[in-house]
């Protein structure tokens, strides 16, 4: 899972407005359910619209999809187990 979009690159230094929304990359074959639930909870915990979107590993592993080569050459910030846009319990 990663953080990317202007939030990571203010995270990086880049200048610019306070984004209004968190973009989050989540590699593989989450439940989308799930995905999309824990985006609410992460939403009503940090007072910002988390926008998830999800990509297979093949598809970031060759990176020939034009999103996927767009995010990588971006600033991305890794999500750690126990951040709030990820629940404990995963």
């Amino acid at each position: 899972m990663y953080i990317f979009g202007s939030w990571a690159a203010r995270y990086h230094g880049e200048e610019g407005p306070d984004p209004g929304d968190i973009d989050v990359l989540l590699v593989g074959a989450p439940d989308r359910d799930e995905a999309f639930n824990a985006a609410l909870r992460a939403e009503t915990r940090i007072g910002r619209q988390v926008n998830t979107t999800i990509r297979s590993r093949d598809a970031w592993r060759s990176g020939t999809d034009g999103f996927v080569k767009q995010v990588q050459s971006s600033p991305l910030v890794p999500i750690k187990r126990g951040s709030p846009l990820q629940d404990s319990s995963e």
